[in-house]
């Protein structure tokens, strides 16, 4: 079942047992040269009350980028892992609040100045998956 407006499309399908949504945001990537950072990619803007815990795999986001991400709000832990197709830089944004950020492989990240805290430019290499843990 697809919806969207212009700015945010998602498509629900899949089993009872085994629901994807895939969900598209024109505002998480747009294909670029490898040097440019491009538009922002916002991991866990908000949770929701009801899931303190939790996990996604498999979110497939606009150029070719997949992202599974796993939280725990009583623990205080949140981690993501994204993976590339392609040799691209990409703009994120983590919670402001976060002091303790580790990236694997740690070349691959550093915060962006002229956007302000929780903003990360992050290279993605070809078929390497960056690892981000809070």
């Amino acid at each position: 079942m697809p919806a969207g407006n212009g700015t945010v499309g998602a498509l629900m399908y899949g089993q009872i047992r085994n629901d994807r949504i895939l969900l598209n945001h024109d505002r998480l990537y747009y294909p670029k040269p490898k040097a440019e950072i491009v538009d922002v990619a916002d991991l866990l803007p908000a949770l929701p009350d009801k899931r303190p815990a939790g996990r996604v795999t498999g979110i497939a986001c606009r150029g070719q980028i997949t992202v599974d991400m796993a939280w725990d709000t009583e623990k205080g832990s949140f981690c993501a892992t994204l993976a590339s197709k392609s040799d691209q830089s990409v703009l994120i944004r983590l919670p402001s609040e976060t002091e303790d950020v580790t990236f694997a492989p740690d070349a691959a990240a550093a915060p962006s100045t002229e956007h302000g805290p929780g903003y990360w430019n992050v290279t993605l290499d070809k078929g390497e998956p960056l690892r981000i843990s809070i």
